[in-house]
């Protein structure tokens, strides 16, 4: 996490040093994509600097709340009789007989239908090549109406599979 305030310290000498040269595109404010229209209308709305300061705090926060989903992972990977798989893997973590894995999310609002797609085809790719795993997909911060439990996750264009796990009081509709 630590690294996140290094990258805001380079972030603004980026920045000071391209507005000095008068060509802000080059800094690194722009190394991520940025929405070019909500762009113009933010600085329309709320002047340059204003938009910049924003900017530059959306990148910390989007950066930091990476970080802290590697550091979930990392811990409950670490706890006995689990292990983390690493950023980059189908799962986060697994438990030692590997029958139970997990792909964990930060917060509830950290996906969209696309990328519930891509969760959904990782769970179910686990427990196709092991038929005595179950698989879960879950939220460290939930909202208030996807909470822990046993439910199958029922989607949308998908088959049933009683070893895919997700949330839901009695079942996980998606």
């Amino acid at each position: 996490m630590f690294n996140s305030f290094n990258k805001a310290k380079e972030l603004k000498s980026s920045l000071d040093k391209s507005i000095a040269k008068k060509d802000i595109f080059k800094s690194l404010l722009f190394k991520n994509k940025i929405a070019p229209f909500m762009m113009v209308f933010e600085i329309e709305k709320i002047g340059i600097k204003e938009w910049i300061r924003k900017e530059i705090l959306h990148q910390l926060d989007k950066s930091v709340e990476q970080k802290m989903g590697e550091f979930h992972q990392r811990m409950l990977g670490g706890v006995a009789g689990w292990k983390d798989l690493k950023v980059g893997n189908k799962m986060d973590i697994v438990n030692e007989d590997g029958t139970v894995y997990f792909e964990i999310k930060n917060k509830f609002n950290t996906r969209n239908d696309g990328s519930l797609k891509d969760v959904r085809n990782k769970l179910e790719e686990i427990t196709k090549a092991n038929h005595k795993a179950t698989a879960y997909w879950a939220n460290i911060i939930p909202n208030s109406t996807l909470k822990s439990g046993e439910a199958v996750w029922i989607k949308k264009n998908f088959n049933q599979i009683e070893s895919v796990k997700g949330f839901g009081a009695k079942r996980f509709t998606s």
